[in-house]
């Protein structure tokens, strides 16, 4: 049976909407100067970036998915009118006239087919974009009420700094009237600079030096005893370091170190003192580097 041909023509439809890329904020306000304000902006754009890219890309899919759902009906009715038209060929082929009002009709109906299949594509693909439309509205409506929430938020902070601002300058004012001398944070904490200089050079043995150290014969004979001893790293070796600062603030003042291996037959110590700028952590970490330095290179130690 031939197709109907009293099916009227669909008239064009405008051309499908372009696919939009996710949307951005807009960009900072002018005011963004306070540190505060400015960070809880950036955070609030990163935000409303990180989810303006779901609805992005769940209508970038859906148009994706319409354009192959479309090309593959096109080609269903492709295929069905081709074999229509060899089958009305081979039918018709004595009877010309028959066969040309036939093939005129078939391409009437692959016309309609084909607006009725671009006509289903645009309407879905506007359903998509209002979708995604109407999520971009929604974070940037998000986005506007906490930009005012900031702003009322940097002016209590500039408001309350203002007045913490004045209330410092009338306490000043008020000292100078009253002759108070203001806080001197050097005059306070003056730097005691003979306990912070090296001290002066005494004579005696010169110093023998093991990596950043400098050391006394003595010293260093302890030390190159320890670095002698055989490697053994079945298990790390341990070694006990220490440092000590004794006579803080007073012209006796001194730091000490030591390091202890009883690791071996006869425990070994390593021992000596350190100048210059007087520190408890400063001789724990010359310890800590005299036991590092003792140690064979090869051996692990903990």
């Amino acid at each position: 049976t031939p197709p109907n041909s009293s099916a009227p023509i669909t008239p064009p439809l405008p051309p499908t909407p372009p696919i939009l890329n996710a949307l951005s904020p807009s960009p900072l306000p002018p005011d963004a100067t306070d540190p505060i304000f400015a960070r809880a902006i950036n955070t609030l754009d990163e935000t409303c970036r990180a989810r303006l890219l779901r609805p992005a890309a769940e209508y970038n899919a859906e148009i994706i998915r319409i354009a192959c759902e479309t090309k593959k009906q096109q080609t269903t009715d492709s295929a069905k009118y081709a074999r229509d038209r060899a089958r009305y060929r081979k039918l018709l082929v004595k009877r010309p006239l028959a066969l040309a009002t036939m093939m005129s009709t078939i391409d009437t109906e692959v016309a309609n087919a084909a607006a009725r299949i671009r006509s289903l594509s645009s309407r879905r693909k506007t359903i998509a974009l209002g979708i995604r439309r109407r999520a971009t509205e929604a974070i940037n409506e998000y986005r506007q009420r906490r930009l005012v929430a900031l702003r009322v938020d940097l002016e209590i902070r500039l408001t309350r700094k203002a007045e913490d601002s004045r209330a410092l300058e009338a306490r000043k004012l008020q000292q100078r009237q009253e002759g108070k001398p203001m806080f001197d944070a050097s005059a306070s904490f003056t730097l005691q600079e003979r306990y912070q200089h090296q001290p002066p050079y005494v004579p005696g043995p010169l110093p023998t030096q093991i990596g950043p150290l400098c050391l006394s014969p003595t010293e260093a004979a302890s030390m190159r005893a320890v670095q002698d001893t055989p490697v053994n790293n079945q298990t790390p070796r341990i070694l006990y370091s220490d440092g000590s600062l004794l006579n803080s603030g007073t012209p006796e003042v001194s730091q000490a170190f030591g390091v202890v291996d009883l690791t071996q037959d006869n425990t070994l110590t390593v021992k000596g003192r350190t100048d210059g700028h007087a520190s408890s952590a400063k001789a724990e970490l010359m310890g800590l580097l005299t036991a590092v330095l003792s140690a064979p290179p090869e051996q692990d130690i903990v």
